[in-house]
């Protein structure tokens, strides 16, 4: 039944694929624009989020930090930026994250959400604001100068309903030479590797999240670098005979990683996450105690010249590491304990993506995400185990800071016993960014 459900699902992105690939040539060919203008943003990691890494050390004082303002003396600088951003989803099927196409929210064929049917949503959550503090900050004693940042930024992406308009801390860090401390993407998200969706969720087989870290950042050679570091913890066990206690880890995540640069606009990334799962069973309950680990290997090409075409990918695959899995949060996915053992369980996520600049301002992302866990026999028929979204977006340009879009996306929702749910939605946005 699964090999069923699986292939039909992939049969069905496919056939999207092609209608909308179809309708993209047919736009392609009322541009006006010449061959040789046909150039995409140089540098543009992602046309809609410029999601570009984290800088340190040196890079700090030799990157470009344009639209910034001198404070006067000083030789410090800031940069406030950001973005409005409006979007208008129109759900075709019940989807229980309203905001973000998470697959995982899907509801099963046959369970009561199934029978509800879509709706029209507005909002403007993802709007967003940051400040960007960068200086030369001199030793006491040593006299030595060190690059000094500090960046903040917020959204409105709150979930819980009592706090709708409320501002989420997105980043919190400060870079200090080749330290970096605080919250924001974790050390093997590499999210300079990801497709340009609209979406806000990114996708639901993307590994990572924003989490408070310390790390250390260095060069090995010119275009190769590493990144080590200590992360917080998170754990999420399942619990299918109630048993007395809780997940609460004793450790911090160890991570790192290594990026090879291409060139300025190609890389790839490997990296490998180890972490502790601890399940403490209070005055009844069994306490186990195991440990994870997840291996991550991203990747950008820009394929041609004149930046037009470029491809994204990902994979990672893990035992304990569902809670890095988008697709795997909504449930308990990095173990199960019982009476004899915890026992932790198999994750894997894969991610392909591709962009295409038609003209100067007129780009599209076609992208397919999937994410799997290997759950075991006494788990509960309705666990998730498997899912994946399919992408394909049309954003125009015509401004420097203005971008207007629209995005189709399908998702497939399978839980262990083999039943699953689909939905289709139907994303537009209108952003202005600041300069």
């Amino acid at each position: 039944m699964n090999k069923i459900t699986s292939f039909m699902k992939w049969r069905r992105l496919s056939q999207y694929f092609i209608i909308i690939n179809c309708c993209l040539l047919s736009f392609q060919a009322l541009a006006q624009e010449k061959k040789e203008d046909l150039v995409g943003v140089k540098g543009a990691i992602n046309p809609l989020q410029m999601n570009a890494r984290q800088l340190v050390g040196q890079e700090l004082i030799d990157d470009a930090f344009p639209n910034s303002i001198p404070i006067f003396g000083s030789k410090s600088r800031i940069k406030f930026g950001g973005y409005v951003k409006m979007d208008y989803i129109q759900d075709f099927n019940y989807i229980g994250s309203a905001y973000e196409f998470e697959s995982a929210t899907i509801p099963i064929k046959g369970t009561p959400d199934s029978y509800l049917k879509g709706q029209s949503m507005f909002h403007a959550k993802e709007t967003r604001f940051n400040v960007d503090f960068r200086t030369i900050v001199k030793g006491t004693r040593s006299g030595k100068e060190v690059p000094l940042q500090i960046f903040i930024e917020f959204d409105f992406f709150e979930d819980n309903p009592s706090l709708f308009r409320q501002p989420r801390l997105r980043h919190a860090y400060g870079v200090f030479g080749n330290i970096l401390a605080g919250q924001t993407w974790s050390i093997n998200a590499d999210l300079s590797a990801l497709p340009g969706i609209i979406d806000f969720s990114g996708g639901d087989g993307t590994y990572g999240d924003r989490v408070v870290q310390i790390r250390w950042t260095d060069k090995i050679t010119k275009n190769l670098t590493y990144t080590v570091g200590m992360e917080g913890p998170k754990s999420s066990i399942d619990n299918p005979y109630e048993l007395d206690g809780v997940a609460r880890s004793t450790m911090p995540t160890f991570a790192g990683n290594v990026r090879w640069e291409v060139n300025k606009f190609s890389h790839m990334q490997l990296g490998a996450d180890v972490f502790q799962h601890h399940w403490q069973g209070g005055q009844y309950g069994p306490t186990k105690k195991a440990y994870g680990y997840g291996i991550n290997l991203t990747g950008r090409f820009v394929l041609d010249q004149k930046h037009r075409n470029s491809l994204m990918f990902g994979a990672s695959t893990g035992k304990g590491s569902g809670h890095r899995i988008i697709f795997l949060e909504f449930s308990p996915s990095d173990g199960v304990i019982s009476d004899n053992q915890l026992e932790l369980l198999n994750a894997h996520q894969a991610y392909i993506g591709y962009n295409h600049y038609w003209t100067k301002s007129l780009n599209t992302t076609v992208a397919a995400y999937y994410a799997k866990l290997n759950t075991v026999d006494y788990q509960l028929d309705e666990t998730t185990q498997q899912g994946g979204t399919f992408h394909a977006n049309l954003v125009w340009m015509p401004y420097d800071n203005v971008s207007f879009g629209v995005e189709y996306m399908h998702g497939v929702h399978v839980v262990k016993d083999g039943r699953y749910g689909q939905a289709n939605r139907l994303q537009f946005m209108t952003r202005f960014r600041i300069p």
